[in-house]
């Protein structure tokens, strides 16, 4: 199976709860290859508006959400790691659904370094960068993550390519001897003024 994962504990606006969504559209157009790695705090708040709050009301969490919809099957929960590594290493793509079009963070850098490639929304892309390092899309559309997941289930050879460009890319921008070096040379020249 291809296996998608999200390194988050829950709320709202990092939209965890949105794969759930994107596994019934995978359901729909009959995608039984697809398995969400789901790594971090799954408790739901009870505030949360509409079909997630009355789970979260009746003491339930993010997987009840997803058996709710029928789509259990297509998650591992593994709740919170101390080593993010060992789940990047059994996976295929990392998906940051976040409601806030935040497209980076630790999770997009580790998953980058391990050569995964990632799909993220958001506008600034000088990590997650469309079709070079994963997919950017302006806002998560059901539809379009489905299908960008698709699209890098079938083709083995373009998931490679993202990854091995995510990985250089953030072996460039974070190489801390060429950081440090660019910090000490800024420096040099301020106290030289």
């Amino acid at each position: 199976c291809f296996k998608v994962c999200t390194l988050a504990n829950y709320s709202f606006a990092r939209g965890v709860d949105q794969l759930i969504d994107v596994a019934l559209d995978l359901k729909k157009k009959y995608i039984d290859n697809i398995v969400f790695v789901v790594a971090g705090n799954i408790k739901l708040s009870k505030s949360l508006p509409g079909a997630l709050g009355k789970v979260a009301r009746s003491g339930g969490d993010l997987s009840d959400y997803a058996k709710k919809f029928g789509v259990e099957d297509m998650f591992v929960f593994i709740g919170y790691t101390k080593h993010p590594e060992r789940v990047l290493s059994g996976c295929n793509l990392l998906i940051r659904p976040s409601r806030e079009k935040n497209p980076w963070g630790r999770d997009v850098l580790e998953a980058f370094s391990f050569g995964i490639p990632v799909i993220a929304t958001g506008s600034y892309s000088k990590f997650v960068e469309n079709e070079v390092t994963g997919f950017l899309l302006d806002e998560f559309n059901v539809g379009n993550v489905s299908n960008a997941i698709i699209k890098l289930s079938n083709n083995r050879s373009l998931l490679s390519t993202l990854g091995e460009q995510g990985k250089n890319r953030v072996n460039k921008l974070c190489n801390g001897r060429e950081r440090s070096f660019e910090l000490l040379n800024f420096w040099n020249e301020i106290v030289n003024k």
